[in-house]
């Protein structure tokens, strides 16, 4: 056997595809092919012919065996198109240079610990077991697009633990039965699941202490039947959050429908128009630099509180406007927000707890835009709120009184056209300080003294 010749006792449309491995040629008319003879294939790397570059272009083949590549170094591209695999491939701890499968079938896939220098594609696949992605290192981009992945019992249907990627992740319209592990992963550029689906009833997206560089894309659709754990995330952009539907099953930890805990959003938090939430939001901690948009969204959670934000720091606008609905409170408490706090044209609707919680005086509102609420709207206006235009009254809400700096701050309550009274409570004045004597002057005892 030399270099130029496959092994003796390989079949003939498997010597065609050594072939068309060292031309870097497709090859589509391999019915069968041995898991082993891939492995052969791949490992032993036969010379490419001159001028060309070698590269396993595999389409429409039935894998037989399991195709083992644990611990090796492959040179060429591996690139698998509408292939069909009897057991789940093993990639783990080995050297890739592109990993590309498309449209194929497996009973699940790991590749823990490998490395891919570039581009790492496992797109419109099925997969009947868990994909298995911990520690995983891409050097460009990773693409999950199209794939549906059915989990088995009290297992993950995505594990990506640790996971590295240099670029882009994009999982755009995934199908995905169980829940997905991101947990301490990174992602330089953008993280997407636009148009995703996470359903069943360990539904759940977990992704505490998650880096992404870019933007987080939950939207287009997005929709997941668990909770979303986004605790002490760093999303360099924004968290777009359009379109899509969140469902809760609690307020405690790891029940509510997205929790975004002591997390850091450089952009802003786009969760307007189509947002549509099944229990709590909780925002607790979290620092914003931009602007959380809230405008047309709906929160139902209508037992507790729907939105948790206390202590939370946003460097714009809290822009909950233009029917903004929430079942259950809204909870403002010690927010720090640079902008304006808008809750004009919005319906609140508090059944166990007033609908608005943060710090101030109590002040009932008008009437509640809301036709099933039992009762007066009890809105907590909240006094240290940064930067809150001054609106006129009868047009915008509740006018409060001025700050100690002279500056006065309004939150709006719904835009209601009848003016509301002047909230009673007063403010502490400025602090009386000691008058202090020239420099120089002594004393007026010692004056008496001297004298």
């Amino acid at each position: 056997m030399s270099d130029e010749s496959p092994p003796d006792g390989w079949e003939v449309h498997e010597r065609r595809m050594w072939e068309a491995y060292r031309r870097g040629e497709s090859c589509e008319d391999v019915p069968v092919v041995r898991a082993e003879v891939l492995r052969w294939l791949l490992v032993a790397a036969p010379r490419p012919v001159r001028g060309r570059l070698a590269r396993l272009r595999l389409r429409g083949a039935h894998i037989t065996g399991v195709l083992d590549l644990s611990e090796v170094v492959v040179q060429g591209a591996i690139r698998l198109r509408a292939c069909r695999f009897d057991e789940a491939p093993c990639f783990d701890g080995g050297q890739f240079s592109v990993l590309e499968l498309t449209d194929c079938g497996l009973p699940g896939l790991t590749a823990v610990g490998a490395r891919v220098g570039q581009e790492c594609e496992i797109v419109g696949c099925a997969l009947d077991g868990t994909l298995d992605l911990r520690s995983l290192s891409v050097g460009t981009c990773l693409l999950l697009d199209r794939s549906t992945v059915v989990a088995p019992d009290d297992q993950a249907a995505i594990d990506a633990q640790s996971l590295a990627v240099e670029e882009d992740f994009s999982a755009a319209q995934l199908d995905c039965s169980g829940p997905i592990y991101l947990n301490s992963s990174r992602v330089q550029d953008a993280l997407g699941f636009r148009g995703a689906r996470i359903r069943g009833d360990r539904a759940y997206l977990q992704a505490p202490e998650l880096t992404v560089g870019g933007g987080l894309y939950l939207d287009r659709g997005f929709a997941n039947d668990g909770g979303i754990n986004l605790y002490g995330a760093s999303i360099g952009g924004s968290l777009h959050l359009e379109d899509s539907t969140l469902t809760g099953t609690g307020e405690r930890r790891g029940e509510p429908a997205l929790q975004l805990l002591c997390a850091t959003v450089g952009g802003d938090i786009q969760a307007g128009q189509g947002l549509v939430v099944q229990g709590c939001v909780d925002l607790r901690d979290t620092t914003v630099r931009g602007t959380v948009v809230l405008k047309r969204a709906r929160l139902h959670h209508p037992a507790g509180t729907a939105l948790k934000a206390e202590r939370v720091h946003d460097g714009g606008n809290f822009n909950c406007r233009d029917g903004f609905v929430a079942q259950g409170t809204v909870d403002l408490r010690d927010a720090r927000v640079g902008g304006s706090v808008l809750f004009e044209g919005a319906e609140l609707t508090g059944l166990a707890a007033p609908a608005l919680r943060a710090n101030g005086p109590r002040v009932p509102a008008a009437r509640t835009n809301h036709p099933g609420s039992a009762g007066p709207l009890v809105l907590e206006l909240p006094l240290p709120l940064a930067g809150a235009r001054d609106r006129d009254p009868r047009r915008h809400g509740t006018r409060l009184p001025p700050r100690p700096g002279g500056r006065r701050q309004c939150v709006d309550t719904g835009g209601n056209d009848t003016p509301q009274p002047r909230v009673p409570t007063r403010l502490p004045g400025p602090v009386a300080r000691p008058r202090r004597r020239p420099s120089g002057l002594a004393p007026a005892s010692r004056l008496h003294r001297m004298q």
